[in-house]
């Protein structure tokens, strides 16, 4: 509206200087004429709006060799990179009558984090848009394994190691035999969409992608039965995946009602359905000694999903939204067998099934209302249901554990098809106390209520409070507090009985864990949070903020698992203008979090003592996360229209850190800090050659450290029961230099 305005101003200044027509003439005009009057009176282009479009191409330099650094830029590589970035907007000339129009948008051109637009249409008519996306996941670069075929279905050992040893180090011909290969994967994303306005308030619309992501990951291929022989490769698992995603929908908007209503479609495909890969190991009281080994990859599967959305103004202060939807997930993949070592298959190596047919109905309904029954009372209310059934049949399977054990010596298996349904409501209300002050106190109430099937609790109720005051009581200072209170009740806790639900022939009080061991999510739980804001304008070319919040759970009832988790972040940002053509901006961020966690130390031949509260076997952990983070920016307007530059800089540190006590014999040395540090410093220039052309300079420093114990001084044969890829934790120090010419049109 603003835009179309403006035109029309700026064409009635242009009809009172143009040739031909009289300053009377001009002056005759009672109102502001329409685009076709202005056409026929001889305004042959639209006002001047200032250059739309720029194409940007240069070249750049980075001196770092890191997978980390490019993890998802693809600047991954030393040595040169093309620059290219393409912004054009353009449409129909004023003069022709036409809402003709069309964009070419491009960014990252010259990296493998590319993305690429193209729209077309007539406005108020329809819109066409193309779209590729790109983009690299870079994990590990040099992993060291001695199987060949990655990126395939099939990993093979060279002659001789194969069942060679029970540890790592004992591989026969290990280190001779390792390769170099890289952990990465890359997306590429094409689709393309058209909207049809079939009338100013109808609109039909739809969109279709097709995604392939190709590359590796890492993936732990397993064998032994029980804790203690198990034996593992760190393996590089293929990815070769296609998806299809459908979207389609019909929309009304009127003045007063809105709605839509859609169809959502997609199909994912693997291309590789399973991994096959050689056993290194070999170890005494195995049952058969497997040559190899072979894991399901993600299966195939599709989901559909109708929606109807709508929106209804009643009135000029109440507003009524609803969303309603149906969808439902199929995977009906066929099983891999038992086991591909014969010898181990020793009943029936026929399956009860020859799929999962797996089938999951989700009915949402989201219900909501806003309303100003008084000039100072909000009211807002919220329903939601989320219906999450599992239709998925049930079977009995007599598996082969890890291809190590004997069919005949296992446990009869049940698959449990897990459902839930969400009940959840939000009322809130809030009441400007005082309007000079701007002064408003806001109070909510949150209950949810969510039932799960085969868990140790069917339902939980959770019950949040919220209260919240901000004000503005002087034009410099503004400021809001708020308080939560939250309680989690839940139904009697029965810690087996998921495994009761999943074997044939337990006893009843049969437990595979501690009995007063209590999952996080299910258990009892309060928490409080708290949160303050304050800003600060003491002068006009300053700007102060502050914030921070405080959060505490505790978990009650049980006496093992999750005891208490805080949550506390503060943070400072300030900008500063000293003078009109420099701005600079700086912020500092502290966060931190701990969790209190306690057990008790067992194996299947003491659980009599563990239950028993033997205090030697007691043991506790304590988990601590500190982030700190700081940045700032300057802006310069050197040279007025001539040369801009700007300066950033960020740092960020973590720590975690671990304290463990108690255990019979356990070692309680605190484990080493996990850290990372993180330095950015980046510098970028633009000199305006001419009134449309601009050269561009930019440079950035990147350093990162960290510290993680998991992984340095871990060598692909360091873990006597695990082969490893040997990767360390990630360091590397890089150089970005770009220079680049920028042309606006």
């Amino acid at each position: 509206m603003t835009d179309s305005k403006t035109f029309l101003s700026l064409a009635v200044v242009g009809t009172c200087l143009w040739p031909g027509l009289t300053t009377a003439q001009a002056q005759a005009q009672d109102q502001l004429p329409d685009a076709a009057t202005l056409v026929d009176k001889g305004l042959a282009a639209r006002p001047d709006l200032g250059r739309t479009s720029e194409i940007e191409a240069g070249v750049g330099y980075n001196t770092e060799d890191s997978f980390k650094f490019g993890e998802y830029s693809g600047l991954e590589q030393e040595g040169p990179f093309a620059i290219g970035t393409v912004d054009i907007q353009r449409r129909a000339p004023f003069s022709s009558r036409s809402s003709q129009y069309w964009s070419v948008t491009g960014t990252n051109l010259g990296l493998d984090s590319r993305s690429v637009r193209l729209e077309y249409g007539h406005q108020g008519s329809f819109d066409l848009f193309l779209d590729y996306d790109q983009i690299p996941r870079n994990q590990i670069d040099g992993a060291r394994t001695p199987y060949s075929g990655e990126g395939t279905g099939r990993l093979t050992l060279p002659a001789g190691m194969q069942n060679s040893s029970s540890t790592s180090a004992g591989i026969t011909g290990l280190r001779s035999n390792l390769r170099s290969i890289d952990i990465e994967t890359e997306r590429k994303d094409v689709g393309g969409g058209i909207t049809w306005h079939l009338t100013p308030e109808w609109s039909i619309k739809g969109a279709y992608a097709h995604e392939f992501k190709e590359g590796t990951d890492t993936i732990a291929g397993v064998f032994g039965e029980n804790g203690g022989n198990p034996r593992a490769s760190i393996l590089p698992e293929p990815i070769d995946y296609e998806e299809d995603s459908v979207d389609v929908a019909l929309a009304y908007t009127g003045e007063r009602l809105q709605v839509e209503l859609g169809y959502s479609g997609s199909w994912f495909t693997n291309n590789e359905s399973s991994l096959r890969w050689d056993n290194p190991f070999t170890v005494a009281g195995w049952d058969a000694i497997s040559p190899e080994g072979q894991m399901g990859l993600p299966p195939d599967n599709q989901a559909h999903r109708f929606s109807l959305s709508t929106g209804y103004n009643l009135g000029e202060t109440t507003r009524l939204n609803g969303v309603f939807s149906y969808g439902w997930m199929l995977q009906d993949e066929d099983f891999l067998p038992y086991t591909i070592t014969p010898a181990l298959a020793d009943v029936d190596p026929t399956l009860p099934r020859q799929s999962l047919d797996g089938e999951i109905k989700n009915l949402l309904v989201d219900l909501s209302a806003s309303t100003r029954p008084m000039p100072r009372l909000d009211l807002r209310g919220r329903y939601r249901y989320d219906d999450r059934d599992n239709e998925t049949p049930q079977a009995t399977y007599l598996a082969v554990k890890a291809d190590t054990l004997l069919q005949s010596s296992g446990d009869q298996r049940i698959n449990l098809p897990y459902s839930s349904t969400q009940n959840l409501v939000n009322l809130d209300a809030s009441y400007l106390l005082l309007a000079e002050s701007s002064t408003k106190l806001s109070v909510g109430y949150d209950y949810e209520q969510k039932e799960r099937t085969f868990t140790e609790v069917e339902t939980t109720r959770d019950h949040t409070g919220r209260v919240k005051i901000q004000s503005t009581p002087f034009s410099f200072l503004s400021g809001a507090l708020k308080y939560a209170h939250t309680i989690r009740d839940g139904d009697d806790y029965q810690g087996n009985a998921p495994l009761l639900a999943s074997h044939v022939g337990l006893a009843a009080d049969e437990f595979e864990n501690l009995p007063e061991l209590r999952k996080f999510y299910l258990a009892d739980r309060d928490g409080d949070t708290v949160a303050a804001s304050l800003s600060i304008l003491p002068h006009d070319q300053v700007a102060v903020g502050l914030s921070g919040s405080y959060t505490m759970y505790t978990y009650g009832d049980g006496i093992y698992g999750l005891r208490d988790h805080k949550l506390a972040d503060v943070t400072l940002d300030v900008s500063y203008s000293p003078m009109r053509n420099v701005n600079t901006y700086a912020f500092f961020t502290h966060e931190r979090q701990s969790f209190e966690q306690n057990s008790l130390q067992f194996t299947s031949g003491s659980v009599a003592a563990a239950l028993a509260n033997d205090p030697t076997l007691r043991w506790s952990a304590d988990t601590r996360d500190v982030v700190n983070t700081a940045g700032a920016r300057v802006e310069w307007n050197a040279i007025k229209d001539l040369f801009d530059v700007s300066l950033e800089y960020s740092f960020s540190k973590a720590i975690t850190s671990f304290d463990l006590e108690g255990g019979s014999g356990t070692d309680t040395t605190p484990l080493p800090d996990l850290t990372s540090r993180l330095h950015s410093v980046g510098i970028m220039g633009t000199y305006h050659m001419q009134e449309n052309i601009a050269l561009r300079f930019g440079y950035r420093f990147e350093t990162l450290s960290t510290d993680d114990f998991a992984l340095d001084g871990v060598d692909v044969d360091t873990i006597d029961q695990v082969l490893t890829l040997g990767e360390g934790s990630a360091d590397y120090v890089a150089h970005v230099f770009g220079v680049s010419v920028a042309f606006q049109f």
